[in-house]
């Protein structure tokens, strides 16, 4: 009884909306008729046009995945990529700007993952971790309240992340060439945006309903309930012929079964599976070999004795951080939780901000291809990014996230479900 009132239950549902909703923008094209209508706003600037995926990847990470994420925008980047570069440039110059705009797209898809609870796989780990050591506060760690927290963490990360990217790339020649006028929205795509609107509300709403319950279980069954028979209802909109496909000027459902898989980044998603074996074999030598171990009496010694709170906070997160460009972020992660627990009760410290700080931490890596499924995936699927600029702006980056994640998880985050501030 306990499960079924859980709050969990909800995010899995958001989460599986959230892909259903990616499938969504492509099967009608949604995305890249967003992408080229702002195109024409912001006249072709590559600064403008980083901004733009920004905030936007970090936008849509905030309801479905931020792989799902990059799998709904790859399409729309691969056109801005042709369109902004120009017909003379050099091979260089063709690197520079497909690595600009596609370090945009994996930085915005990595830092909107930390902006709610399923914005990212590691999310889920947190929430595993934080059962799994019984950690004090853990009932307070909800949809609703990761967003009081994790918007302001992604704005002011997305703000840093277009300033170093104006830094690192510098000034690019772009393509003259006018962009096309898009047609006029068809009833398909009209009715996609208002469904895609739909989910993010039901989203909120029963996510607030879920904070409202939990005080009961009863109550916390009844509205697990309704979200189960809310999202049944969005499924039958989308993949059903009914009466609702009439309203919509409609003539066959939105979406077909074969839509979930169809239209998916092949090479993207191979070299993003190729990566997950290798750091997967990676994780299982190091569980025989004791890596673990090693790591977690490393950092453990990375730490003196007395150590300020938001000290260890910022050693944890910067270790997390540049640890996971090279290993797996799940590897990493579960090894840094195992210290952090007992850190908590060395220094004599809250454990849940160290918690929380390792597992957004564990997202916040911009600097290799391997080091998120998200940078695999845009990698391995746009063939012209330079990796040394990728790798350079990465390493800066990484500083500035490990900063943030230090002071948003040892002091908004206390501060929002109650714990005293570090």
């Amino acid at each position: 009884m306990d499960f079924l009132a859980s709050d969990r239950i909800q995010i899995v549902l958001i989460y599986c909306l959230g892909f259903l909703v990616s499938r969504l923008f492509v099967r009608t094209g949604l995305a890249d008729r967003v992408v080229m209508g702002l195109m024409r706003k912001v006249h072709g600037s590559p600064a403008h046009v980083s901004l733009f995926l920004l905030l936007s990847a970090s936008l849509l990470s905030s309801f479905i995945s931020n792989l799902i994420t990059v799998l709904t925008l790859l399409p729309a980047l691969k056109m801005l990529i042709e369109r902004l570069t120009p017909q003379d440039a050099t091979p260089s110059e063709r690197r520079r700007t497909a690595t600009y705009l596609a370090c945009s797209l994996m930085w915005g898809a990595n830092i909107g993952g930390n902006s709610s609870l399923i914005g990212s796989s590691s999310n889920l780990l947190l929430l595993g971790a934080l059962e799994f050591f019984k950690v004090p506060g853990r009932e307070d760690i909800g949809f609703l309240s990761w967003l009081l927290w994790g918007i302001p963490l992604t704005l002011t990360f997305d703000l840093l992340g277009w300033l170093l990217g104006l830094v690192i790339f510098g000034r690019l020649r772009t393509a003259q060439a006018p962009l096309p006028v898009p047609s006029q929205w068809s009833h398909r795509v009209r009715s996609a945006a208002w469904v895609s609107v739909a989910v993010v509300l039901f989203a909120l709403s029963i996510s607030t309903a879920g904070v409202l319950a939990k005080p009961s279980q009863a109550a916390g069954i009844a509205v697990n309930a309704i979200a189960l028979l809310v999202s049944l209802g969005f499924v039958a909109v989308l993949f059903l012929k009914g009466p609702w496909t009439a309203r919509m000027r409609l003539r066959s459902p939105l979406m077909r079964i074969t839509d979930c898989w169809s239209q998916l980044p092949i090479r993207g998603l191979a070299f993003a599976g190729l990566v997950v074996l290798v750091l997967f074999g990676l994780a299982q030598w190091a569980e025989s070999a004791g890596f673990n171990d090693w790591l977690q009496s490393w950092i453990r010694d990375q730490i003196p004795q007395g150590a300020p709170p938001m000290a260890a906070l910022l050693t944890l997160a910067t270790a997390t951080i540049y640890l996971t460009e090279f290993l797996s972020n799940t590897l990493v992660a579960t090894a840094f939780f195992y210290s952090a627990d007992s850190l908590s009760s060395a220094l004599g410290i809250a454990p849940l901000p160290l918690f929380v700080g390792i597992g957004m931490a564990s997202t916040c890596a911009f600097m290799t291809p391997v080091a998120t499924p998200v940078n695999s995936l845009a990698f391995g699927e746009i063939r012209e990014i330079s990796l040394w600029r990728m790798f350079l702006a990465g390493f800066f980056l990484n500083l500035l996230g490990a900063i943030l994640v230090t002071l948003v998880a040892g002091m908004l985050m206390p501060a929002i479900v109650g714990l005293p501030v570090s």
